[in-house]
């Protein structure tokens, strides 16, 4: 919908009235429909603002652009830190992963030309050759199938920022003794991506380390299942989500309207395996380091909420006449930047 203000409103004013909680809610309230809701012109029209005299307006337009302005300012601080420590995260997994937590440690050549040197002391290996069997497709259902029966591992599952798949979120669909016995998860099984809308999606994986006696696993995901004598899944899953991995995944993928990848592609990619001590070592040294990360990243995106809400709360208050602006002045400072001169 258009709308264009005539000569009693300014229209930098209408676009904080029509931002406004109040006429958001309106809007809501007034929408008809479940799955698509909507509302019609003449409703929309119908609804009333607040509309002081122009000089006014003006002047609310003003402050809020002066006010928010800093408010986005402290919103946009909060997404470089949650961008910087996304990537600090994937830069902490990638290091320890490939290169391990011994800053001396002697290295090689691995023999794999994206992969580079590792530890001398690591074997590499093709990922077929650290599982317990073969990769396996899962279950086909209807949808009138889903809501109850066993817990499901689904491709929505596998995007966790941790890689490790939360049983609370997990749906529910109706199983068979049979399929049950032919799908059963167990712990540390690890669930890959195979295929994709988004190129970067592909080959993503996830492994579920909570006991659960009845969960099974569905068609557009494959199952593998790590050896537990050589290897951790904490460790393995967060290999195979590393950045390096992850654009090997995608290298070896075929795109048409998807982007998949099949079992072999899966299976033989390269893995580095340090011994299963150093591997523990590892899990345990990350666990630390994510944790903190994760933290900060908490703190982050809960503050840029609340900024968002002081925001919102804001330009509500002020178009509502709560905070009265009428003799509020641009700062000079301000007001010299704006008009453009030394």
């Amino acid at each position: 919908a258009v709308i264009r203000p005539n000569i009693k409103l300014f229209d930098g004013y209408a676009a904080y009235a029509l931002r406004a909680s109040g006429f958001i809610n309106e809007v809501v309230a007034r929408s008809v429909g479940v799955s698509y809701p909507a509302i019609n012109s003449f409703d929309l029209i119908n609804i009333k603002i607040p509309l002081p005299d122009l000089s006014e307006q003006k002047n609310i337009a003003n402050f809020l652009d002066h006010e928010t302005a800093k408010i986005d300012t402290l919103i946009e601080k909060q997404q470089q830190l949650i961008k910087l420590l996304k990537e600090k995260r994937q830069a902490v997994i990638s290091h320890a992963v490939t290169k391990g937590l011994n800053p001396d440690a002697l290295m090689k050549d691995s023999g794999v030309e994206w992969l580079g040197e590792v530890p001398e002391h690591w074997a590499v290996k093709r990922l077929k050759n650290v599982l317990m069997e073969s990769m396996k497709n899962g279950l086909f259902k209807k949808k009138d199938q889903f809501g109850t029966g066993s817990l499901l591992v689904n491709v929505s599952d596998l995007y966790v920022d941790d890689y490790f798949i939360k049983l609370n979120s997990l749906d529910r669909v109706v199983t068979t003794a049979e399929e049950q016995k032919i799908y059963k998860v167990e712990i540390g099984d690890i669930f890959f991506v195979r295929s994709s809308l988004k190129l970067e999606g592909i080959g993503r994986s996830a492994c579920l380390l909570e006991e659960h006696e009845d969960v099974v696993f569905e068609c557009h995901v494959v199952k593998a299942r790590p050896s537990k004598i050589s290897t951790t899944s904490k460790y393995l899953v967060r290999y195979l989500n590393s950045p390096l991995a992850s654009q090997e995944f995608i290298r070896r993928s075929k795109t048409t309207t998807m982007t998949t990848i099949d079992q072999d592609n899966l299976t033989t990619i390269n893995v580095v395996v340090p011994p299963r001590n150093e591997q523990v070592l590892i899990d345990s040294y990350l666990d630390r380091q994510l944790m903190k990360i994760d933290q900060a990243d908490s703190l982050a995106k809960e503050s840029m909420k609340l900024y968002i809400e002081r925001r919102k709360a804001l330009i509500s208050a002020t178009v509502t006449g709560k905070i009265d602006v009428r003799n509020w002045k641009l700062p000079e400072q301000n007001k010299t930047n704006k008009e453009g001169t030394v």
